[in-house]
């Protein structure tokens, strides 16, 4: 695996960027405060612009840490981030990483995020050198793995009760993957 910087990528329908101590108004317009975006994530909603604040903090300054690769997806025409994708976990003796993403309520349905994952995708293949991407989410959130499955994600299974929800539940994770021998005979 190469150590890369995660450099700008553009697609069709979004700008993948790295986060600035800028982007803390914009998060907490567009999905750090909404319940329905974190419904299926790890974390709370956040109450306040400090909240955000400490979270993009930590963020930006990882930047600074090898394998460091979060992105804030940033609207196409404004450039204000509407979301986040990034790579959650890296295991360098294996080169294998795992993603995680969530996206603003109002920029759902549009093909937004698996625009954003295919882009990274691509830079994790093509110039990190990763063997395998994972991806995996709650089982009770089925239009994730609609996300991953249009990127070229096959679905590996199921884990029964194998994490917690933020509210301390025992939840099913559904997990995905891709490797890059498959992607590249996906791109033929």
């Amino acid at each position: 695996m190469n150590n890369r910087a995660p450099s700008t990528l553009r697609t069709k329908k979004c700008v993948l960027r790295p986060f600035t101590m800028d982007d803390a108004s914009s998060m907490l317009k567009n999905w750090t405060t909404d319940a329905r975006v974190t419904t299926y994530l790890r974390w709370f909603p956040h109450k306040t612009i400090e909240d955000t604040n400490t979270i993009l903090t930590q963020w930006v300054d990882a930047y600074q840490k090898p394998f460091t690769y979060r992105w804030a997806i940033a609207d196409i025409n404004t450039n204000e981030a509407i979301g986040s994708i990034d790579v959650i976990r890296v295991d360098q003796p294996n080169e294998h990483v795992e993603m995680g993403y969530c996206l603003g309520y109002k920029y759902w349905n549009k093909g937004i995020m698996t625009s954003a994952l295919e882009a990274v995708i691509a830079f994790l293949f093509n110039d990190v050198h990763v063997h395998r991407i994972t991806a995996c989410h709650d089982d009770r959130n089925p239009a994730s793995g609609r996300v991953m499955e249009r990127v070229g994600m096959r679905k590996e299974g199921v884990f029964l009760e194998s994490e917690r929800s933020k509210e301390g539940d025992w939840i099913n994770m559904v997990h995905y993957a891709i490797l890059d021998h498959e992607y590249k005979n996906n791109k033929k």
